[in-house]
């Protein structure tokens, strides 16, 4: 008998973000195993996000927030099923998000300079920066983000 085989790995090409799904002939509890335990580029793990769903199950939303170049918070709000996506895939957001004033407002030039067009780029969530927001009844996560060849961006 033939193991499960299943996506387990997420890659980047030099070009663009893709999704390449890897297979792997893992049986099946290993693959468990291993999927929780996997770690971003930022060391957050499946277990953190699944934990906070386990205890907070009434929440519907979580705000997903980076810090652009002023400091300010800029992000969205995704559902509660796409939370283990957002720690298993990363989530793009645009790149063009460091070519505004703090107003928000597109900086005249700026995307210009941006090597990749201002498209987007893959976050990833901060370990340990998931939380419940009593105030809003959300959770709320912190990102960072990661160009098209796995480096910090910008």
């Amino acid at each position: 008998m033939q193991p499960a085989r299943l996506p387990v790995a997420i890659c980047t090409d030099a070009a663009q973000t893709l999704l390449c799904l890897a297979m792997t002939p893992l049986p099946l509890p290993t693959y468990i195993e291993k999927a929780a335990t996997m770690i971003s580029p930022t060391g957050s793990t499946l277990d953190e996000a699944q934990a906070f769903l386990d205890q907070y199950p009434d929440v519907e939303g979580i705000d997903v927030i980076l810090t652009d170049a002023h400091g300010i918070g800029r992000g969205k709000i995704i559902r509660r099923h796409e939370l283990t996506g957002l720690y298993g895939a990363g989530r793009g957001m645009p790149a063009s998000m460091f070519a505004q004033d703090v107003a928000g407002d597109d900086v005249d030039g700026a995307l210009a300079t941006q090597n990749d067009g201002g498209g987007d780029s893959r976050c990833w969530p901060v370990a340990g920066s998931l939380g419940f927001v009593p105030a809003t009844g959300r959770g709320m996560v912190l990102v960072t983000m990661f160009d098209a060849g796995g480096q910090p961006h910008p």
